[in-house]
């Protein structure tokens, strides 16, 4: 859990950067925009995830 004070920090070189409350509170998510899924003209792939397909030999 970040606080105010945190920095961000990079995962990968761990570069930290202070934070900036105001860019943070442009980027909330508000209750509106709540992610419930693909958009409606989101394209379908009929196919299992690649993890279930079988390989043809």
């Amino acid at each position: 859990m970040h606080t105010e004070a945190d920095p961000w920090v990079c995962r990968l070189c761990e570069y930290e950067e202070p934070r900036d409350s105001q860019a943070d509170a442009a980027m909330a998510t508000q209750d509106g925009q709540r992610d419930d899924g693909a958009p409606a003209d989101a394209p379908s792939d009929p196919r299992p995830p690649l993890a279930t397909r079988r390989r043809s030999a």
